[in-house]
């Protein structure tokens, strides 16, 4: 890109970030937001945070399938991982007792397999952060013994 084209990104850039904290700090008064329990700049920030997370993860979808393309062993790594994952849910998901408790309801957990589905995943998560941790932990003694 050329230094114009790069003038004109920046500016764009600085331009729209003003353009945001003007909506987000400068439209709204706090007793508007204390009375009515909504705000038109958070509204438009989670708006603009979801937007920018689904070009992000576009992006990364768009970035790994041509480096699948490129290198197809690493293709093989990716399904690995992505089976992993995969495998980490089921346990959980079988694991879960799929309770329903009345005040779950009011956040739309009616069903057993949805309260299964949340509880496999939360399982899932806690099976990647105690690996992770405990890898963390026991990593460089690991090192150290096979040197």
């Amino acid at each position: 890109m050329s230094k114009i084209g790069k003038m004109i990104f920046f500016g764009i850039v600085i331009l729209l970030l003003l353009a945001t904290f003007v909506i987000i700090f400068g439209i709204e008064d706090s007793k508007t937001i204390e009375t009515t329990k909504k705000s038109a700049g958070v509204s438009l920030g989670m708006g603009l945070a979801y937007v920018l997370s689904g070009i992000g993860v576009i992006g990364m979808a768009v970035i790994a399938i041509k480096g699948m393309m490129d290198k197809p062993k690493s293709a093989v790594r990716t399904a690995i991982g992505a089976g992993l994952i995969l495998v980490l849910f089921l346990i959980g998901y079988l694991i879960d007792g799929g309770a329903t408790p009345a005040n779950w309801q009011e956040f739309g957990v009616k069903t057993a397999s949805r309260s299964k589905f949340i509880g496999g995943s939360l399982i899932m998560m806690y099976i990647g952060l105690i690996v992770g941790v405990l890898i963390i932990i026991f990593g460089p003694f690991l090192r150290l013994i096979k040197k």
